[in-house]
This record gives structure tokens, sequence and C-alpha cells, in this order.
């Protein structure tokens, strides 16, 4: 339930600040579509806890880049 719950507040908080109120579904398939670009290796995982992990590196990986990007400007 309490997924559910932030789902339905990030879809009310981008209304409240000025956009448009964005369906539960909407932002599930946000989240995937990003997930999906950052080309998690899923290989060999077994639990929830084990994919956030490898969400998490992944995510360090993209702004490792990012920042060495942006430091070449």
């Amino acid at each position: 339930m309490e997924l559910v719950k932030y789902l339905e507040w990030v879809g009310l908080e981008a209304r409240r600040s000025g956009g448009l109120r964005l369906p539960k579904a909407s932002i599930v398939r946000a989240l995937v579509n990003v997930l999906m670009r950052m080309e998690v290796d899923v290989s060999g995982v077994t639990t929830q806890e084990e994919l956030e992990e490898r969400i998490w590196g992944a995510m360090g990986k993209v702004r490792a880049w990012a920042w060495v990007r942006g430091r070449g400007r």
C-alpha cells in the first residue's frame, strides 16, 4: 500500500507544481523505460533487494558518465 500512496503522491505533486496529474500507470511506464535505457544487468538476480542494488549500481555509472561528459565542456 505504501508504494501505491507514493505513486499517487507523485502524480498529484506534478499537478500541484504546475504540471498535469500523472496516472500511476504512466509513472510506472516511465520508470520501466528509464530502467531499460540504463541496461541493468539482471543476470542471476534472485531477489528484489538484489535487483535494487543492481539498479543503484547502474545509476552510479550513469552519474559518473554524465559528470565526465559535463567536465569536458
